[in-house]
């Protein structure tokens, strides 16, 4: 079984909080320790980003940004009442956030049986990958817990 495992990791290394550098490292005792699962990380970004971490292929494909898909909905939609009323908050926006769909297309041209999509500050074990060895075509999975990790 081939697994794809990608986060959007948008900062270099040094510039990452204690929770972003624990999810990375994690992935990679986790991929360094697997059993008979293949299992390759991906760090997804926008094209004129080249965030490179140890253990990780840098996938720089993303040119969809939130601000302009925003904007582009309003257009196309034809929801000018909808604009209007939101026009400072929408015009005035400068997150660039990915999109996730893009995000997902990028992971499943990747070689892999399935692929994984995490934020880079969740932290998983190998538990996680006895369960895919049970055959399950699609998980949802979603954290229960934030706090502080120590």
């Amino acid at each position: 079984m081939k697994i794809s495992v990608g986060i959007n990791g948008f900062k270099e290394y040094n510039e990452l909080e204690k929770r972003e550098k624990l999810c990375i490292e994690s992935l990679f005792r986790l991929c360094k320790n697997k059993s008979n699962i293949n299992v390759d990380l991906y760090n997804v970004c926008f094209k004129e980003e080249n965030v490179k971490y140890d253990g990780f292929t840098t996938l720089n494909k993303l040119t969809k940004k939130s601000d302009e898909l925003i904007r582009e909905y309003y257009n196309k939609n034809s929801r000018e009442n909808d604009y209007y009323s939101r026009k400072e908050e929408i015009d005035s926006n400068t997150k660039h956030l990915p999109s996730v769909k893009e995000i997902f297309d990028v992971l499943a041209s990747t070689d892999c049986d399935y692929f994984l999509f995490l934020n880079n500050d969740i932290i998983i074990s190998n538990r996680l990958f006895k369960e895919l060895e049970d055959g399950v075509e699609c998980y949802a999975i979603s954290r229960f817990n934030i706090r502080e990790i120590d």
